[in-house]
């Protein structure tokens, strides 16, 4: 690795790095900055001077009009090149959804080539495959696959992710069963359900009282701007808790036969199950549990007033 400083006329952008947008005005205000402070991170670049991360600061340098900038050179191959851009654009935050979903299917093909597929049917190369990308990226497997997923949506699904709706959402939708996967995607493109955990509490409730399933879709959540407002209007057409509750048990019983029943839950759960798969949920449980208990204390002692 050798750091020397070079004319920016005698640096190339690389053609083929994940990222397809610069913003304008990101690098005028990078310009401004580097004015006053000149390049503190050298631009990475290849033996032939190719960009490998950094071309924002490349930009705004010669959108200054320095004579040199400081670069850093690496002999590195074409996967792990790609690699690199990769990671630093999706820290930054620089990168559509699209885009890194794209990047990620270009590589885990480049890692299934390698695979000896000889020994591996197509699925065991997949998983394998996501499993070495994962460790190269430095995520999680299940954030990997939901990228990919995105590429299996459809156009207006895509469009809609594209501007602004969380990818998150898509996880929810591949509960559900196919029946009713069109509604639901159209609600989520209309931009009806704001928040990934309202759609996660929406398609839970499909799931857990599938007779309810048009009822709960039929419903308009656009004017609902929180997921406890949203788990509200869900908990009167599909209750929660309902099975836990004994019949003839008095409130105080009732309270006290779910709490018993959501501590051996806890026990028996994994803490990292809970947090990715139950954690939003029961969150919003909770509150809704709370926001009613408070009413109700409310309201019977204005009753007690009056």
């Amino acid at each position: 690795m050798e750091i020397i400083q070079l004319q920016p006329n005698k640096i190339k952008p690389d053609p083929n790095q994940p990222r397809k947008f610069f913003s304008e005005e990101k690098i005028e205000k990078l310009a401004k900055t580097i004015r006053t402070t000149g390049i503190i991170n050298p631009i990475e670049v290849d033996k032939s001077y190719m960009i490998i991360t950094g071309e924002n600061r490349w930009r705004a340098a010669k959108l200054v009009g320095l004579k040199t900038v400081p670069v850093k050179i690496l002999d590195i191959s074409a996967d792990d090149r790609f690699i690199r851009q990769l990671i630093e654009n999706i820290h930054s935050a620089n990168l559509k959804p699209l885009e890194i979903a794209k990047a990620y299917k270009k590589l885990l093909s480049n890692l299934a080539a390698k695979l000896d597929r000889d020994s591996k049917h197509q699925g065991e190369r997949y998983q394998t495959g996501i499993k070495e990308l994962a460790e190269k990226m430095g995520e999680d497997e299940s954030n990997i696959v939901m990228y990919l997923d995105l590429l299996k949506q459809s156009d207006p699904l895509q469009k809609a992710v594209q501007d602004g709706l969380p990818v998150t959402h898509i996880a929810s939708l591949n509960k559900l069963p196919k029946e009713h996967r069109a509604a639901m995607e159209k609600k989520l493109v209309k931009g009806e359900i704001k928040t990934r955990d309202a759609s996660r509490y929406i398609v839970n409730a499909i799931v857990r009282t599938p007779d309810k399933a048009r009822e709960i879709l039929a419903k308009d959540y656009s004017k609902y701007n929180t997921s406890q407002e949203v788990a509200e209007a869900v908990a009167i057409i599909s209750p929660r808790l309902s099975d836990m509750i004994g019949a003839g048990l008095k409130p105080a019983d009732q309270l006290t036969k779910i709490y018993e029943s959501f501590l051996d839950w806890t026990k028996k759960t994994s803490y990292r199950d809970i947090g990715k798969m139950y954690l939003p949920e029961v969150i919003i449980t909770l509150s809704v549990m709370q926001d009613s208990i408070s009413k109700w204390v409310k309201e019977n002692n204005e009753t007690r007033r009056n």
